[in-house]
């Protein structure tokens, strides 16, 4: 963990010197060496670091031997077959595998942010403490598919509505479940409410109590994703099911004090995000629903783990959302409080899960595959 703050320390020292709110120059070169640093720290990495990728690594080297027709062996998603195969023609050996995803990772992720952020420095800070790095780390097929699919947002943004639609259906042929992106559309011009963060909640706590039949629906994809799926009757047990109530608390938390700040702020002319480096700008409502969607599909993954994968399309949000939020707090006598007692919560989340439950991430201890 504490490579991690090190890190985090020097981004923000980078920051302190840079001061990449003050033009589009100094935040994109911020970007570039905040999200260069992370991207390298992912792309040298060990087999060891991310809990999933000792299971890519391993069947990068057997997609080797596999026909081009026969793609769907290892029940992956076209797109990654195809990486890995195409990739294979160059070497074999993991290491390439590892580098060249986390520049795709990084490169969409870092765009999209530096396109959107009101506070560079606290995404970046968002990003690491809320463990979405740590995620990039481990899911390397959904977190390629995120990548593609917030490139398609973007895109989206500037009116390119075929556009996005590629590139959210591309997204999918990484991670089919990347296909839930396509709700970004129809959220994006729609106002948030009181009303709504209550109903979000509400429906939230009924479809926890039918998580037995959420979990007959969800069965249509036991053949593929089979080792998420837990049968309710034991989903009250065990780390995943503590893992998710505990993101499910925290990200209430967040979501709530997110809406305290920005609740004069929706549907009128200050809703719009305002960043330093594009002229594209995004509504806070929409960054609203998708955070509660998050939330949404954390409260389900303590009952069938797939949805705690979901939810990694939506947080993916939140280190663009508490930026926005901290800067439309009416009472401005409130914002150093609220902003750094927040913050402070983030960083206490952060250590306490790669503490105690470091098992969950796997990206402690970090080492590089050198």
């Amino acid at each position: 963990m504490i490579f991690y703050v090190s890190l985090l320390l020097v981004i923000a020292l980078f920051a302190t010197i840079i001061k990449p709110d003050k033009s589009k120059g100094r935040a994109k070169a911020f970007a570039i060496v905040a999200f260069g640093c992370l991207g390298f720290v992912s792309a040298v990495r060990s087999i060891d670091v991310g809990v999933d990728t000792l299971q890519y690594c391993s069947n990068y080297q057997v997609i080797a031997f596999i026909d081009w027709a026969n793609y769907d062996t290892l029940r992956y998603e076209p797109a990654f077959f195809a990486l890995c195969k195409t990739l294979n023609y160059i070497s074999s050996d993991y290491r390439l595998l590892i580098a060249v995803s986390s520049a795709i990772i990084f490169a969409g992720v870092s765009f999209f942010y530096y396109k959107l952020t009101e506070d560079p420095l606290v995404t970046v800070f968002l990003f690491v403490t809320l463990l979405i790095d740590a995620f990039l780390m481990s899911g390397m097929r959904q977190a390629l598919a995120m990548s593609v699919a917030l490139v398609g947002l973007y895109h989206l943004l500037k009116g390119r509505r075929v556009l996005f639609c590629v590139l959210v259906l591309l997204a999918a042929q990484f991670h089919s479940s990347a296909i839930v992106c396509l709700a970004y559309w129809p959220l994006l011009n729609r106002k948030f409410s009181t009303k709504a963060f209550v109903l979000i909640v509400a429906a939230s706590a009924v479809a926890f109590v039918f998580a037995h039949q959420l979990y007959d629906l969800a069965s249509g994809l036991i053949g593929k994703y089979e080792g998420y799926l837990e049968n309710a009757n034991h989903a009250h047990g065990g780390s995943n099911y503590f893992g998710a109530l505990m993101r499910a608390g925290f990200f209430f938390f967040v979501l709530l004090v997110a809406h305290y700040c920005l609740k004069d702020s929706y549907g009128t002319a200050n809703e719009r995000s305002l960043s330093a480096s594009s002229q594209v700008g995004i509504n806070v409502s929409f960054l609203m629903y998708v955070g509660m969607l998050a939330f949404f599909f954390n409260v389900l993954g303590m009952q069938v783990e797939i949805f705690s994968r979901m939810n990694n399309y939506f947080n993916i949000f939140l280190p663009l959302l508490i930026p926005c939020a901290f800067n439309r707090l009416s009472e401005k006598k409130e914002v150093p409080i609220i902003k750094y007692v927040s913050l402070s919560l983030c960083l206490a989340y952060f250590s306490a899960i790669l503490i105690l439950r470091p098992e969950w991430n796997g990206i402690v201890p970090y080492s590089t595959f050198f």
